[in-house]
């Protein structure tokens, strides 16, 4: 019989025909999740930004008047805030993300491998590499290449003071 329960497999390999297999049970550490993500981004940019509360709520409410303005010149103004809330919302969203990334260029600004960082911004069509392709170990500069419809652009880092001589592989040459 298909349905008796005198059968020696136990209930949890016992499956249905069209049920999915059991996935592997996986004890991975869950990060942050996305609120907790976007509540951090604007903490850090506040901490540098401090006028960025102001800019973000003066963009939702512009829009949204100005979504319920035409609203009320067009005699419905019901759809056009209903329009404008999520225009707004992305207004501030937006805000949100260019001054975000504004206030991560300031904190690593300075520090080692930030022009490798600034590269990883670079949107479509070019070709990056996370590490630098030459190092010079004693004044911590370093060469980073970008492969692009331009060509190979390649961006230094290093002191202010200007380029030093780089060690070469055949030295006794």
């Amino acid at each position: 019989m298909a349905n008796s329960t005198d059968s020696d497999e136990p209930k949890s390999a016992r499956r249905g025909l069209f049920s999915r297999k059991p996935k592997a049970e996986k004890k991975k550490k869950k990060g942050p999740g996305r609120m907790k993500q976007i509540a951090d981004v604007f903490k850090m940019t506040r901490r540098n930004d401090p006028n960025l509360v102001w800019v973000m709520a003066g963009a939702f409410l512009g829009i949204i008047a100005v979504g319920l303005i035409i609203g009320l010149l067009i005699d419905n103004w019901i759809t056009m805030l209903i329009i404008a809330v999520p225009l707004a919302l992305l207004a501030a969203v937006f805000i949100l993300s260019r001054r975000a990334e504004r206030a991560a260029f300031t904190q690593i600004e300075g520090q080692t491998g930030a022009s490798g960082a600034a590269l990883s911004i670079l949107r479509r069509g070019w070709i990056l590499e996370e590490q630098p392709v030459a190092i010079n170990p004693r004044s911590q500069e370093a060469v980073f290449r970008a492969i692009g419809r331009p060509g190979i652009v390649l961006v230094t880092e290093g002191s202010r003071d200007g380029p030093r001589p780089w060690p070469t592989a055949n030295a006794a040459g």
